[in-house]
């Protein structure tokens, strides 16, 4: 009766735990180049990887100029001003995607993951231009930390994903 007993309890506690799916991942964005556009208020950074149909973004609505000054700014995410996206989509992407006014109606969006926790590091660095002292570089970091997606009750977790970085932006 013992053993019954141990079997059905450890049985119960198998199958009584259920956290919808969880999806660890990692991105393969690693070949592909960070870009931005936007200004104050609506600064977006994008990686596209035109192999696999699917993007990464993220938005900043954030009030200030976010180049002004040279240091490391963390912006939360999840908020409807900052927040981060993947998807995958049934096609290329053209042009313009993320930086057009109006967003395109194709390619259809298949996967809609958007951050709900986490934050996004901006490291700003000043450099001097070498053939005119008077012009400033300016080169910009992007990291992620402690993100957690969501599409329906599926979950993507990520603990730190640098995202890439612009050198010699001249703004």
């Amino acid at each position: 009766m013992k053993k019954l007993f141990a079997i059905l309890l450890t049985f119960t506690f198998l199958q009584s735990c259920d956290d919808g799916d969880i999806i660890v991942t990692t991105f393969n964005f690693d070949n592909v180049d960070l870009k931005t556009c936007g200004e104050v208020g609506d600064y977006v950074f994008y990686k596209v990887n035109t192999q696999s149909f699917e993007s990464l973004s993220l938005k900043l609505g954030v009030s200030e100029d976010i180049y002004e000054e040279p240091g490391i700014k963390t912006y939360p995410l999840a908020a409807s001003t900052n927040f981060v996206n993947y998807r995958r989509y049934d096609g290329p992407l053209q042009g313009n995607y993320f930086c057009s006014s109006i967003p395109p109606t194709s390619p259809e969006v298949i996967e809609d993951y958007r951050a709900v926790s986490g934050s996004a590091i901006v490291t700003v660095t000043f450099e001097l231009n070498d053939e005119d002292p008077t012009e400033v570089f300016k080169n910009i970091q992007i990291t992620l930390k402690d993100i957690v997606m969501i599409q329906g009750d599926e979950q993507i977790i990520i603990e730190s994903l640098n995202m890439g970085s612009i050198e010699n932006v001249r703004l």
